[in-house]
């Protein structure tokens, strides 16, 4: 593995960075998005692929006047709520990109620590069965990476 070495400091100047700028564009949003709770996400309907394209057509459609009225159809709501839509889905591959690469950074990080460690504690169990300094100091990693090895006729 080609492992990957990034200052700490200037990584956490980044990141501090990063979480001001995440903060005024959630401000900046503040009063036109809005913010459900679990609760409230969970009791919503969530339409088919396609249904913005069907319900402009049905919004435009003269043919269901007499109905609309009765049902409190608003079909000027029904395209701003779509047209809302569209503008929204503009930051989904922006803000995609950013949390996959926080995710991904995290990932190679641990990934990094836990192999250099797996090597550490390899070499170093053999040592710790005559040094008790080693055997305590990789004692932590013992949950991790201890193999434990059953007896043949012992139960699984």
């Amino acid at each position: 593995m080609d492992y990957t070495r990034v200052d700490t400091k200037k990584l956490t100047i980044a990141v501090n960075k990063a979480i001001e700028l995440v903060k005024k564009a959630d401000e900046a949003v503040d009063e036109v998005l809005e913010l459900l709770t679990p609760a409230e996400r969970a009791g919503l309907p969530k339409p088919h692929e396609g249904f913005a394209a069907a319900a402009r057509l049905v919004a435009d459609s003269t043919d269901l006047d007499g109905l609309k009225d009765v049902a409190e159809y608003d079909g000027e709501a029904v395209h701003e709520d779509l047209a809302n839509v569209e503008v929204v889905d503009k930051l989904t591959p922006a803000l995609a990109k950013l949390t996959q690469r926080v995710a991904d950074s995290r990932l190679l990080w641990l990934a990094e620590a836990y192999s250099m460690n797996a090597e550490l504690y390899r070499l170093a169990k053999a040592r710790a069965k005559t040094n008790a300094v080693i055997a305590k100091a990789i004692e932590p990693l013992a949950a991790h990476f201890a193999v434990v090895r059953l007896k043949k006729n012992e139960p699984k």
